[in-house]
């Protein structure tokens, strides 16, 4: 197993993933960042937001004993970063559409 190793018997799980994405919003750059790390099987999650004017939004929670024996086991959690999303502001991807075609049809409904 990559990155674990043998102490006394007790086998310690160390383990980092970063994930960048980035977007332009109205011609500036937008970065967003999603970091798991693990050591000595005590974790945490953390999202970055790094907004067009490089102002700086984070939070971090604390991997429970569940999430923390999935990412040891590889298995996909495609809801692990949505609460710490919501906090720092960056909705994800379908709450943002749907936001966004209620905005449509609500500036459409006041047209006539």
């Amino acid at each position: 197993m990559r990155g674990a190793k043998q102490f006394g018997g007790a086998q310690h799980f160390n383990y980092k993933s970063k994930q960048v994405h980035e977007d332009m919003v109205n011609g500036q750059r937008e970065a967003h960042m999603k970091i798991v790390e693990i050591k000595n099987g005590e974790g945490v999650k953390r999202v970055i937001n790094i907004g067009p004017s490089g102002k700086r939004k984070s939070h971090t929670v604390k991997l429970n004993k569940r999430e923390i024996s999935n990412i040891r086991r590889k298995i996909f959690m495609p809801n692990l970063f949505a609460p710490l999303m919501q906090v720092v502001g960056m909705a994800p991807a379908a709450a943002t559409a749907a936001t966004a075609r209620k905005t449509v049809r609500h500036k459409k409904a006041h047209r006539k």
